[in-house]
């Protein structure tokens, strides 16, 4: 092991690394939607395209954000509390 291993490991475990991309079981999840919910906002254009890294699709954060931040706000009521 180099001399700088140690020390690069030890600094990976005190940052805090927020995620540029998501594959597309965290993509619906951070929606709070189910994977066929997901799918059909995708393919309508509601929610963005995925992007390639070598064979996986992921979807950019950011974009996922803007997304969300530009759909219509909801006149649908909350769920009376049990």
């Amino acid at each position: 092991m180099s001399r700088t291993a140690a020390p690069t490991r030890r600094l990976a475990h005190k940052l805090r690394i927020e995620p540029i991309s998501v594959g597309r079981d965290h993509a619906a999840a951070m929606l709070g939607i189910g994977l066929s919910t997901f799918a059909a906002h995708v393919s309508r254009g509601t929610l963005p395209k995925p992007r390639q890294i070598g064979g996986r699709a992921v979807w950019l954060v950011e974009e996922l954000r803007a997304a969300a931040n530009a759909l219509p706000v909801s006149e649908l009521l909350p769920p009376a509390a049990a």
